[in-house]
């Protein structure tokens, strides 16, 4: 309930192996977002409410991931503040700012 998929979204509920399909679940709880061209693949899970998985960013088979904002690949939990319109993304490596205008 109430998530948000945006276009060219993967959801992936299948995968060739050893020369035979297997399909398998994902899991997604209410109220997570997932951005432009994020992938979940199967065996993967968001195990809790409020999770955002920004663009080109895919969760592996697999991969269990909690409430927050996670990128990247590997994806790591990012911290997000908005201030003065200036939206600022860090992890303990990196750190990346925006104008909200940037925004879509």
């Amino acid at each position: 309930d109430n998530c948000r998929i945006e276009e060219e979204s993967t959801l992936l509920c299948h995968k060739f192996n050893d020369g035979g399909l297997k399909l398998d679940k994902i899991s997604i709880p209410s109220l997570c977002s997932l951005h432009a061209r994020s992938v979940i693949f199967p065996e993967s899970k968001i195990t809790e409410l409020n999770t955002t998985v920004h663009p080109l960013t895919p969760i592996n088979p697999g991969e269990t991931i909690s409430a927050g904002h996670w990128q990247g690949s590997p994806p790591e939990r990012v911290e997000v503040s908005n201030d003065a319109g200036i939206v600022t993304m860090s992890t303990s490596t990196r750190r990346a700012s925006i104008s909200a205008d940037e925004l879509v």
